[in-house]
């Protein structure tokens, strides 16, 4: 959406702090439901999860991170020979569901823009790519996403070169901490795991199998999706737009403050090596591998608009 703005998350101790932002327009729980908009004020829930591993039931979320890494097997993150009908082999799909901005880049990028798909290991490193540029200044704009999947050996490949059909607002999405997933059966490759296939080609795929073909083989999914309303591990983000209201809060008020060092330690999180347990992981910032002070001392967030640049 043109005049959409995304809040990212700089750190991954964000949840459940009841940070509200309460001085952008109309005001979510005053609002008069007949004659204002949505409601834009309210609480930063969520944070973008750290990368690690995820625990699935068959293609719903059960626990851990969603971002999974490391994704499931080596060759590519897809097995071979599944057959979409009853003919020969036709489609090379993910073992397992898989979640997060990696599973996402290893489905829609075609690499180096000939055709081929990434294996996990570029995937991997280009969403770490994209974390760390971010924490460190670099807006997420297309042509910064493109950087960081080409700084991933992946030369001339990008969001949108050759057959990829990666979209800037998605991966906007991703950060900000919504739950994208790439199911078990969505088709990525054919069936010897050497093409990338189109979204087209994978639409006719999907479109060809007969009720006995799903009931044989199993549904097949052309694309990944966002978690909706109802599924485990859904994060419910309200639509916040680009008004006067928020360019204010953006430029001297609560935004403005958020994206400034502020002081708080999350009791659910350790600030030291020696605090980590069972259930305390590290707090670090965007960029995973960058622990967050000892003081819990550092920047919220950053608001970019649809675009990626920051605001």
């Amino acid at each position: 959406m043109a005049n959409q703005v995304y809040i990212i998350p700089r750190r991954n101790d964000l949840d459940g702090m009841n940070i509200q932002v309460t001085d952008l327009r109309p005001n979510t729980s005053q609002r008069n439901l007949i004659y204002d908009g949505a409601g834009q004020s309210g609480y930063l829930k969520w944070s973008l999860d750290t990368p690690g591993a995820t625990q699935v039931d068959g293609d719903s979320y059960a626990g851990g991170s969603t971002q999974t890494q490391p994704l499931a097997n080596a060759l590519a993150g897809v097995v071979v020979g599944q057959t979409t009908t009853a003919g020969p082999p036709d489609a090379g799909i993910p073992a397992v569901a898989q979640f997060g901005l990696a599973a996402y880049f290893l489905e829609r990028i075609d690499r180096g823009s000939v055709g081929a798909p990434l294996t996990t290991v570029e995937a991997e490193q280009a969403a770490l790519n994209v974390f760390a540029a971010t924490e460190a200044g670099v807006p997420p704009t297309l042509a910064n996403i493109d950087a960081a999947l080409v700084a991933a050996s992946v030369p001339l490949t990008g969001l949108a070169l050759g057959a990829s059909f990666g979209v800037v607002e998605d991966v906007l999405r991703i950060l900000r901490g919504e739950v994208y997933r790439v199911r078990a059966q969505t088709i990525i490759t054919d069936a010897a795991l050497a093409v990338f296939l189109a979204l087209g080609v994978r639409q006719g795929l999907v479109a060809a199998q007969t009720p006995g073909d799903i009931l044989t083989q199993g549904q097949f999914y052309a694309q990944g999706d966002f978690l909706a309303q109802g599924e485990p591990g859904f994060r419910d983000f309200r639509p916040l737009l680009r008004t006067g209201a928020l360019n204010i809060s953006n430029g001297e008020g609560v935004l403005s403050f958020l994206k400034q060092n502020i002081d708080w330690n999350n009791p659910n999180f350790a600030y030291t090596a020696a605090a980590v347990g069972p259930f305390n992981p590290r707090a670090t910032t965007l960029d995973p591998v960058i622990p967050l002070p000892a003081t819990g001392i550092a920047p919220a967030v950053y608001v970019c608009d649809h675009l990626g640049n920051f605001l």
